[in-house]
């Protein structure tokens, strides 16, 4: 009898110790806290959470759940004077006579939509500064006609085979032109090719297959004049 008294006695003393181990065991954490019945406690781990999700159906600014005071939630203007019929705050501002002030809670410092129309970069109505919608360089000073910023030259131009940008200084390249022939640009000396405007072809006027200017071979099948030659390297005087 004893024996198994003893026998019992320590098994109860097992028990005992693999509870206060499980007791003492750290809690799993809650990965995701669910508060569906809004009691500000999680669904899964009981553990306190704030309510997140306000709700006040009667509009008294005070929420549901909580308990908590909050603003107005959603706003509501059934008899149509653009202000909210539960709180009062103006729910469509409106400045036709465009005097900074809303005509209808005459809110003030309010612009509605900015305006430009002497292209000043100012705002007609409230006179705030505004970002310039195009720049436009029409006299080509290389700087905006309207807001006065510098602005790179994007159309070079050379009329006078400087070889410098007539607006910007810029150097520029050479267009070519050899209008005698002689194979070297009449504006900048460079040598040139045979094919270049105004003559963008060889040429062979005597029948000596070979072109009147470069001297250039010329094959049968290109001693007509006005026939291109691409193939044969230019040939410089």
């Amino acid at each position: 009898m004893k024996k198994y008294t003893r026998i019992i006695s320590l098994l109860l003393i097992a028990l005992m110790a693999a509870a206060m181990l499980a007791a003492c065991a750290p809690t799993p954490a809650c990965t995701a806290h669910k508060d569906a019945d809004h009691d500000q406690k999680c669904d899964v781990c009981k553990q306190a959470v704030p309510c997140t999700e306000h709700a006040d159906a009667d509009h008294n600014f005070v929420c549901d759940w909580c308990k908590a005071k909050v603003a107005c939630l959603s706003h509501g203007d059934e008899n149509g004077d653009l202000l909210c019929d539960y709180c009062g705050v103006c729910t469509v501002h409106k400045d036709e006579d465009k005097d900074l002030l809303c005509d209808v809670c005459k809110a003030d410092g309010l612009c509605i939509a900015h305006t430009d129309e002497n292209k000043d970069i100012v705002c007609d109505v409230c006179r705030t500064a505004l970002a310039c919608p195009a720049h436009t360089d029409g006299n080509r000073d290389q700087k905006c006609d309207t807001c006065g910023r510098e602005i790179p030259c994007t159309d070079h131009k050379d009329d006078n085979h400087d070889r410098k940008c007539d607006y910007c200084g810029a150097a520029v390249a050479c267009t070519h032109k050899d209008e005698n022939h002689d194979l070297r640009c009449d504006w900048c000396a460079e040598a040139v090719p045979c094919v270049l405007p105004p003559n963008n072809h060889h040429e062979d006027g005597n029948k000596d297959k070979r072109c009147d200017y470069c001297g250039v071979p010329m094959g049968d099948e290109l001693d007509e004049p006005g026939s291109t030659d691409s193939d044969f390297s230019e040939i410089s005087r």
